[in-house]
């Protein structure tokens, strides 16, 4: 493909590359052949005979984002969504998982598809402007019919391609002029604000679209994807009539910008990093029970008794030595009582349940369980030896059980409250530690098990088979959980354990937004967290008061050259806008950092950073 090539990489390294060109751009395609004939080294072109087989069409279409973008291919956004922090001098970006998508259609298409800009630009709001912005979602027919209307906003001609279907709805906005013309980027600015990077952390690549207007200070902001293909119409402002522009948004966000840091670095510096468990200051006798990490919560039982019981899920604040003994008949047999509260304790109890309930829910892993046992047992029954007949034993377990229990002792399917008990627990920006407990993942799994034990008779059957399912199960022995703007604004970010031992990380979800799990097979009690390289922003120094500036790094190294760019030229000359014309910044005196998009994006990318937190063992 086009002015895209990979070269070996070493660990922990990020390339750049300009663009990633298809070999075709999006849209429809006729191929025609034709055939000649060499009769007597005289070659004669065959003409169509009735047949029709002389001269042939093939009709095809490459197909690819038009008028929506889905989701899925939005790696991540910087500054991340909903977030807020002090991002007054961050350059917002988008990274794509499809490396192509930013030059897979054109603004102009009469331009050079070797050197043309991305057809994708990044706009960005402030509140205060959105209010005279309308955001609508359309039908491509509405849009299309919109284009002859009088009184609406400009928008250019367009057919439809194979893919296109007159219901297809997409979102667009309609602009004011003067707004658009001041913070749209020129095209020698388009053509900066796009790259590839190439990671040999997971060996794939990524397309970047980085904006060229910085958040205003204390006030919220919206960014919108737009598309620009075909837009020749907004190369000239003066040539266009209308009062409002209109552009497609295929992807938005939005964030606010205050005076706190936000930084990956600051982030890291400011988590709460506390023992998983509830404050016990003050509480003398419970306190015992909380620094275990303990919640009392309310407990009806089978009697209608109004009680409160103490619960603690899989994820506790230290070892715990504790053992039970599997199979049982039912859960009451794992519910314990503390005498000198007069309490009781339900959480082996809730976890025998939670298994069971779980698995019946699944119907597919229960019948499968059912019928591996009935199969063991039946092989197990007496046979006449007269016979000569032995009937097969399953030995093997079914996959999906397998996989199933695998998946619970990973504390895949719990309900989250299981986990995390209350928002106490895990407050916002919070790192914790934990460990596993053993036993409370034993009642998990018997309670899984336990799918067909009615009588005295299945339950020593069990006792006998249980260890077929437990043997084959990696549990996890410790964990963290995190919570913070570090788990969508650094999407993936780089984790390493710190231990004489070798440690593997056995799960790492993302449990919302801005939550994560990671499980280990080894206590640990040191972590590090480390920017991954195709993660990190660009951006500028000082502020709307000082002045901006940008201490440039080399274009080649990726170090600090030593040079610094410290008069920005603003795009229409309007600093309150806060709309930087790079190309105008830097082409006089910088030429060398705007070479291609490139040197440009090594040029004004911020430093990676890397935090080390350590377990609190108080």
């Amino acid at each position: 493909m086009a002015q895209f090539k990979f070269t070996k990489m070493s660990k922990n390294q990020l390339q750049f590359s300009p663009s990633h060109r298809p070999a075709l751009d999006d849209g429809d395609y006729i191929l025609t052949t034709t055939q000649s004939l060499s009769i007597d080294n005289q070659k004669q072109k065959i003409t169509q005979s009735n047949d029709g087989n002389a001269t042939n069409e093939i009709r095809f279409s490459v197909v690819g984002p038009r008028f929506n973008i889905d989701s899925n291919l939005i790696h991540s956004v910087f500054p991340p969504k909903g977030s807020l922090g002090e991002y007054s001098n961050i350059l917002p970006h988008v990274i794509i998982d499809r490396s192509t998508l930013p030059w897979e259609r054109r603004i102009d298409s009469s331009e050079d598809k070797k050197t043309s800009a991305s057809w994708l630009a990044l706009l960005l709001f402030s509140c205060d402007e959105m209010k005279n912005v309308d955001v609508k979602s359309m039908s491509l027919a509405d849009l299309q019919a919109d284009v002859s209307k009088s009184g609406t906003p400009q928008f250019p001609t367009f057919t439809f391609e194979t893919s296109d279907q007159s219901g297809d709805l997409l979102n667009v906005i309609d602009v004011p002029k003067a707004l658009l013309e001041a913070i749209l980027p020129r095209k020698e600015n388009i053509k900066l604000l796009s790259h590839v990077r190439i990671s040999s952390e997971e060996n794939s690549e990524y397309a970047i679209v980085l904006g060229n207007r910085l958040p205003q200070a204390n006030t919220g902001s919206i960014v919108h994807l737009v598309s620009l293909e075909n837009r020749t119409d907004l190369a000239d402002f003066s040539k266009i009539s209308a009062d409002k522009i209109r552009l497609v948004s295929l992807f938005s966000w939005q964030f606010s910008t205050v005076t706190d840091d936000a930084t990956f670095q600051a982030l890291c510096d400011n988590l709460d990093l506390k023992n998983f468990q509830l404050p016990s200051e003050g509480k003398t006798n419970a306190k015992p029970y909380l620094d275990q990490g303990f919640v009392a919560l309310k407990h009806q039982t089978r009697q209608g008794n109004n009680l409160a019981s103490w619960f603690r899920g899989p994820c506790i604040t230290g070892n715990n030595f504790d053992s039970i003994s599997t199979p049982v008949g039912s859960s009451d047999e794992l519910t314990r009582y503390w005498s000198n509260l007069q309490m009781f304790d339900v959480s082996y109890s809730a976890a025998w349940e939670i298994g069971r309930m779980l698995t019946l829910q699944n119907k597919k892993v229960s019948v499968d369980l059912l019928n591996w046992k009935r199969q063991r047992r039946a092989a197990n029954q007496s046979v006449p030896s007269h016979l000569h007949f032995s009937a097969p034993i399953a030995s093997f377990v079914p996959y999906s059980v397998e996989s199933w229990f695998q998946d619970l002792v990973q504390l895949r399917h719990l309900p989250f409250h299981y986990l995390v008990q209350q928002d106490q627990m895990l407050p916002q920006e919070s790192l914790r530690f934990f460990m596993i407990d053993s036993a409370w993942l034993d009642a998990l799994i018997d309670g899984a098990y336990s799918i067909g034990r009615v009588t005295s008779g299945d339950q020593k059957f069990d006792a006998k088979n249980e260890d077929l399912i437990k043997s084959s199960l990696q549990k996890p022995i410790s964990g963290i959980f995190l919570r913070s703007s570090l788990v969508s604004g650094w999407k993936n970010f780089n984790i390493s354990i710190n231990s004489g031992t070798a440690t593997n990380i056995i799960r790492r979800d993302n449990l919302g937004d801005n939550m994560m799990i990671c499980l280990f097979d080894q206590a640990i009690s040191e972590i590090t967290f480390q920017e991954k390289h195709e993660a990190i922003h660009c951006g500028v120094d000082g502020d709307a008061t000082k002045g901006f500036s940008k201490a440039l790094r080399d274009p080649k190294s990726g170090k600090a050259s030593g040079q610094t760019l410290s008069n920005f030229q603003w795009q229409n000359s309007d600093q309150q806008k806060l709309v930087i014309d790079f190309y105008e910044s830097f082409k006089t005196n910088f030429a060398p950092f705007i070479e291609s998009s490139t040197t440009f994006a090594v040029s004004m990318i911020e430093g990676v950073s890397s935090v080390t937190f350590k377990k609190n063992n108080s």
